[in-house]
């Protein structure tokens, strides 16, 4: 977990303007923070697509408290600037599948005032380098095929396709 100073956010980020931003890992007692941050950000991405948010937002937040507690296998990293949270990133160990050792990169969410600033570039970064901690082979992410900011967050890794899933009404 890192502090970056403006100096390196604009060597390595490309943000210029004066700010520290730290990287810390969340804990069960940021639980409340993680799930109004996931749950907010799930629903912006829900007014671009057909579906409901949250089907079951119970349930949501059972499955965001299980996953703080999981430390072993998940844990969440939050961007901040001055204690305030301005992104969010989810990283998880998945089962192996055909041998390979294999995490996963979800629900990167940055705030908009903050936006293509590199702060989910090191969001990204910080959670690489946990994935290698963890002695995983491979990491995945999922990005919706409209979301290009996402997209161009991960273009520099290289991503190749391994599968497609795509949805339709019945």
């Amino acid at each position: 977990m890192g502090v970056y100073s403006s100096s390196e956010v604009a060597k390595n980020f490309c943000y210029t303007k004066s700010m520290d931003i730290s990287i810390r890992k969340a804990t069960t007692k940021g639980l409340a923070t993680v799930v109004g941050w996931i749950m907010m950000h799930q629903e912006d991405a829900a007014k671009t697509e057909l579906r409901n948010a949250m089907q079951n937002p119970k349930k949501e937040r059972e499955n965001i408290a299980q996953g703080l507690a999981d430390t072993r296998n998940n844990t969440y990293f939050l961007a901040l600037v001055n204690d305030k949270v301005i992104g969010i990133v989810r990283a998880k160990i998945a089962a192996p599948l055909v041998g390979i050792r294999r995490g996963q990169i979800k629900s990167l969410h940055v705030d908009k005032k903050y936006r293509r600033k590199g702060i989910g570039r090191m969001l990204i970064e910080e959670t690489i380098q946990w994935l290698k901690g963890k002695k995983v082979d491979t990491a995945e992410i999922v990005i919706r095929y409209n979301n290009i900011a996402s997209q161009a967050a991960f273009r520099k890794y290289k991503p190749k396709p391994w599968f497609t899933i795509s949805t339709f009404k019945i």
